[in-house]
């Protein structure tokens, strides 16, 4: 039996994720000239010999000239893309932001979420790596 002293020195932390999880992703990261990485994700179903659904691709890159952050998510089967400009709207500092998230597009996870937006739509996607996770809404 523990001491009030012990319960008093034993400190608990809780932390709680809330996570939206699409099933399947796979991300594969390329690196590409000019400090431009692509993440690569196939989403498919179960099984040998099942059709593929979707494959994304995320390209992130700094424009010196808009002071800003592009990122650019393209979907090759059906030839969809969106584009987002993030600037001084978005983040105080773009530049010290894109070095912050780089890292996290380079190493981390892809997520598209709530599925393939319908025409004209906007698409959501979430990057993870670790503890630290980014997510853009983006037009088409």
């Amino acid at each position: 039996k523990k001491t009030s002293q012990q319960k008093k020195n034993q400190s608990t932390v809780k932390l709680h994720f809330k996570f939206q999880c699409i099933a399947l992703i796979v991300p594969i990261c390329i690196p590409t000239p000019q400090s431009v990485r692509k993440i690569q994700n196939s989403m498919a179903n179960q099984g040998q010999g099942q059709q593929v659904k979707a494959k994304w691709g995320l390209q992130a890159d700094w424009d010196k000239d808009a002071d800003s952050i592009v990122i650019v998510v393209s979907e090759e089967l059906s030839g969809k893309k969106w584009r987002v400009s993030l600037g001084k709207e978005s983040y105080n500092n773009p530049r010290e932001a894109y070095d912050k998230i780089r890292p996290v597009i380079d190493g981390g996870n892809m997520e598209v979420v709530g599925g393939m937006p319908a025409n004209g739509q906007n698409l959501t996607v979430k990057i993870t790596k670790g503890y630290e996770a980014y997510e853009w809404n983006l037009p088409q």
